[in-house]
This record gives C-alpha cells, structure tokens and sequence, in this order.
C-alpha cells in the first residue's frame, strides 16, 4: 500500500507492504481503513494528517480463517465486510473482530468479487471459471439469476446505485 497527495502525485508519503493485496475499505463511521492481504485483515488509523508527513498506522492484525484473500467489501447497513478466499466466502464483523462463514455464498469456491445491493438485498457475484481468473457470468441472488455475456472477462462487479 502507498500513500500519496493528491496535490503531488509523484511524492510517496508512506508505504507498507500488504502481500497479495485484494482491497481495501475506508470505515467514516470508525475512521479507519481496512486492508486485504492474502493471510489477514489490517487495521489502519490516520496519524498526522493534517500534517507535511501524514501516515498510516496499523493498529490490528486479523488471520483469514484460510488463505486466498480476494476482495472485501462493505455490507450495506451492517458491521459486515465480506471478503472472499479461494475456497470460500466470508464476513467479518468490524465491531465484534469475529469471521464468519457468508450465509449465502460460504461454500462457493473461487469467488472474485461480490457486492450486495442496499434496498433489495440481492447479491452479485463473481468467481472465476474453467480454469481463468475472469467469467463470462454474473451470478444474482435473490432472485436467483445468471447473466452471461460471450466473450466478457468479468472480474469485479458493484453494485452502484444512489441510496437517499
């Protein structure tokens, strides 16, 4: 991970190595940032922000329940952040520090990326297939649905939709 200004893009500020990084979260509500690497969570806190030299410090270190970690994200309204591991999918309770297998999506392997809508709750997900780091399918919960697309390489996908 590397911190930049955006007022000077070329200057690195701060710099800590996060192996096989997949992703990370800023939480407003806890005002920390939490980073994927592929054998743990990382808690970060900003120091000296407002300051000419501004970081990050890592406050807390959580081992995935296996290796493999691949995309976080945060569950709408919820203390959740799911992430994902080559064999399975996961939350992760921000407040209670405590994993847990997802409810819908546990025991789906390879998953790349998932996102869960606000309003609907509907699930879209992503794993990869035949062998490849991308798919041609987008998968939906609730209702169950599959949309393939020939020749696309999906890898992530979001949902994107104005909450008010």
């Amino acid at each position: 991970m590397i911190l930049f200004d955006l007022d000077q893009p070329g200057v690195e500020l701060w710099s800590e190595e996060l192996p096989w990084g997949h992703g990370a979260v800023w939480d407003e509500q806890r005002q920390l940032l939490w980073a994927l690497s592929g054998r743990d969570i990382r808690v970060f806190e900003l120091r000296s922000w407002e300051s000419a030299t501004p970081k990050l410090e890592k406050v807390a270190t959580i081992l995935l329940p296996e290796h493999g970690g691949h995309d976080i994200y945060p569950v709408p309204g919820t203390s959740y952040l799911g992430f994902s591991t080559s064999r399975h999918c996961w939350l992760f309770d921000r407040d209670t520090r405590e994993v847990l297998l997802h409810p819908e999506l546990g025991e789906i392997q390879h998953v790349k990326s998932m996102s869960q809508h606000p309003a609907t709750g509907s699930l879209v997900f992503v794993k990869g297939e035949d062998g490849h780091w991308w798919s041609e399918n987008l998968y939906f919960t609730e209702p169950a649905d599959t949309l393939h697309v020939p020749g696309e390489h999906f890898y992530k996908a979001r949902w994107n939709v104005r909450v008010e």
